[in-house]
């Protein structure tokens, strides 16, 4: 699958630290192993420097950390299928793909995320 052709939030082959809550879930539907790698890394990273995430969600006004993990239950429990996270990819990060160079074919980096 070529990079850009997943959508046009996709310069980060999906893995943007800068992306929204609904381009990951977009990210879990489509490349559900690429979602996995950078899930793994969050992980490593939480265990170092604790409830940290990538992804943040409000609550009564309050802002809380959302790791990749919780957002992967949220959207594959049963009682919350639906259609968002497998159509559109949206809530980019704001990067153009005239901005960003090709990536190393030969490795993926998860940009801030890698340990």
């Amino acid at each position: 699958m070529r990079q850009l052709d997943s959508g046009e939030h996709n310069n980060c082959f999906g893995m943007c630290v800068r992306a929204g809550q609904k381009q990951w879930k977009h990210l879990l539907a489509v490349a559900p192993e690429r979602f996995a790698a950078a899930e793994a890394h969050e992980e490593q990273l939480r265990a170092v420097l604790g409830d940290v995430a990538i992804l943040r969600e409000r609550r009564a006004g309050t802002s809380y950390p959302l790791p990749l993990r919780e957002l992967r239950r949220r959207a594959t429990s049963s009682s919350n299928r639906s259609a968002s996270g497998t159509g559109e990819a949206g809530a980019g990060c704001g990067g153009s793909p005239a901005q960003v160079p090709p990536p190393d074919r030969d490795r993926v980096a998860i940009s801030a995320i890698d340990v």
